[in-house]
């Protein structure tokens, strides 16, 4: 069995491209800090992975020195599972890249993007999807959450959108889990809140949504207040068909 005094070496030979931070090293306190500051965990590593390959090192490492893996996105978990006290720390938020096909309607999403990230590249196509309420918060983690958010009454929770995801299993293995690829797993990941799978990208369809004036967003004089918050989310004949 590999120490973990060894594993830092041992990671980095491994063609890893990322980061490998330990007590002590420069931003080692910033990256085990969350949202909740209440918790005060001290991971023996913190990997900052930079492709689905460094996640497959770092989970492959944790199962060889029997280290306890977390996976931080957004940091929001209440009880700070992203960081596993002892354990290593799988940091996704160099993974935050989200790119959409408005044709298809589709936004495929990276593991460490937030909210934000999803807002800015549907939007300048009039797309959306079911998304928490906090522009910081993690899509990964939402997701396998379940997901509330603005458009949810009508169109669901964000894991109802979720068309696939590409996982790096607890064996280091990397599927594709959808409808019709390991569907269990699909079945699993969405809204189970899996900390034994790192969900390295997902896919999720977006509806049309109008641009605006949001429910959230100051009076218009053109529009009174019950169409103001009825704008973008209602729809002569009915939601949009889902793309299949």
């Amino acid at each position: 069995m590999t120490t973990t005094a060894q594993l830092p070496a041992i990671i980095r030979r491994s063609r890893f491209d990322g980061q490998v931070l330990t007590a002590g090293s420069r931003g080692y306190d910033s990256a085990r800090s969350v949202w909740n500051a209440m918790i005060d965990h001290r991971p023996k590593l913190i990997v900052r992975c930079a492709s689905v390959d460094d996640v497959v090192i770092a989970v492959r490492a944790a199962r060889e020195s029997d280290l306890d893996i977390g996976v931080r996105c957004g940091g929001h978990n209440i009880a700070g599972l992203a960081v596993p006290h002892g354990g290593l720390m799988i940091d996704l938020t160099t993974l935050g890249r989200v790119t959409v096909d408005p044709v298809a309607r589709r936004a495929r999403v990276q593991g460490g993007a937030m909210l934000g990230a999803l807002d800015r590249a549907t939007q300048p196509f009039g797309l959306a999807t079911t998304a928490g309420n906090v522009s910081h918060t993690g899509v990964g983690g939402l997701t396998l959450g379940g997901g509330m958010g603005w458009l949810a009454r009508q169109y669901g929770l964000t894991c109802d959108n979720v068309v696939s995801c590409t996982v790096v299993t607890a064996n280091g293995d990397v599927v594709r889990a959808s409808a019709d690829e390991h569907p269990d797993l699909f079945w699993g990941l969405r809204g189970g809140a899996a900390t034994s799978e790192s969900s390295s990208s997902s896919s999720s369809w977006c509806i049309p949504w109008a641009r605006g004036p949001w429910p959230w967003s100051s009076p218009s004089p053109s529009i009174t207040p019950p169409q103001r918050c009825a704008a973008g989310a209602t729809w002569p004949r009915g939601p949009p068909a889902r793309p299949r």
